[in-house]
């Protein structure tokens, strides 16, 4: 299922990701429509949501499923939102690491040093 990830951006569309899921026929292998699909990745923390006001000269900063304090709080995975992909799965999943050439810049994922205020 990975593969599905593979050549995504740090930064992307959720148009983007179903594109690949199309193209990488993951309908067909995993039995998955594409919500599911989107929604699997969320709960593992594969792929979060990008938050531009948030973002630095250096990094994306995205904030991922497990951020959120209440467990049943969903990030929101409308068609209107930019998501992200969480720096431990770029290499995991065969997608374009962060920070490499055609990446864009690194993601950040939110939460990782609260002490650091953004």
């Amino acid at each position: 299922m990975g593969a599905g990830l593979s050549g995504l951006p740090s930064e992307f569309t959720v148009q983007d990701l179903e594109n690949l899921f199309n193209k990488r026929g993951i309908r067909k292998d995993y039995n998955l429509a594409f919500y599911e699909f989107v929604r699997l990745l969320a709960n593992v923390g594969a792929i979060g949501v990008s938050e531009p006001e948030l973002h630095t000269e250096v990094y994306v900063v995205g904030r991922f499923q497990y951020t959120y304090n209440n467990p049943a709080t969903y990030m929101n995975l409308g068609s209107n939102v930019r998501l992200c992909l969480h720096p431990i799965f770029s290499g995991t999943f065969g997608g374009v690491r962060n920070g490499g050439e055609g990446g864009g810049l690194p993601v950040y994922p939110y939460g990782s040093r609260p002490e650091v205020d953004f």
